[in-house]
C-alpha cells in the first residue's frame, strides 16, 4: 500500500490527547501507565536539545512569545530560512538566517527591528536551531 502523505507530513509525530489520563503527582499517563515525557515528543535527539527562555517579541508570529520557552537543537545543521539561535558579538540572539546576494542576515519577524548584517568582522556562535516554542499561560501576556 502507497502512502500518499506528503514527506513533510511523516515526519510528524502524533500523540492522542484523548489516551492520555491523569496520573495525579505522577502528570499525564499513557492508559497503559507509561509516562508522557514532553522532551521526547519534542526532541528526535534530547542529547543535543536545551530549552532557552524567550526574552522578547522578535520572532512572536513564528511562535516564540516574551517568557516562554524555545526548544533549540544543537546537534542540527544551519540552512537559510530556519530559525536559530545564536551569539553575536557577545549576545544571545533568536532570528531567522537568511541569505540575500550572497550576504548573511539575522533577521526579526517584527519588521520594527532591523535586520542584523553579519560581516567578517562578527564573532558568530551557533548555539542550535530552534525547533519549537512553548507558551506559558501563566507568562503570557499580550505585548
Amino acid at each position: 500500500m502507497r502512502n500518499n502523505q506528503p514527506n513533510h507530513l511523516s515526519r510528524i509525530r502524533r500523540i492522542d490527547p484523548r489516551n492520555l489520563v491523569d496520573g495525579g503527582d505522577l502528570g499525564l499517563r499513557r492508559e497503559s501507565g507509561d509516562g508522557v515525557d514532553l522532551h521526547s515528543l519534542l526532541t528526535e535527539n534530547s542529547v543535543h536539545v536545551r530549552l532557552v527562555r524567550v526574552m522578547t517579541n522578535a520572532m512572536r508570529p513564528s511562535g516564540l512569545h516574551h517568557g516562554g520557552i524555545a526548544v533549540v537543537d544543537r546537534g542540527k545543521p544551519t540552512r537559510a530560512g530556519q530559525i536559530v539561535h545564536v551569539r553575536f558579538n557577545g549576545d544571545e540572539i533568536i532570528r531567522r538566517l537568511t541569505k540575500r546576494d550572497g550576504q548573511w542576515f539575522l533577521v526579526a519577524d517584527d519588521p520594527r527591528i532591523s535586520e542584523i548584517l553579519i560581516t567578517e568582522e562578527d564573532i558568530v556562535e551557533k548555539l542550535g536551531i530552534v525547533t519549537a516554542g512553548i507558551i506559558l499561560i501563566d507568562s503570557f501576556v499580550f505585548r
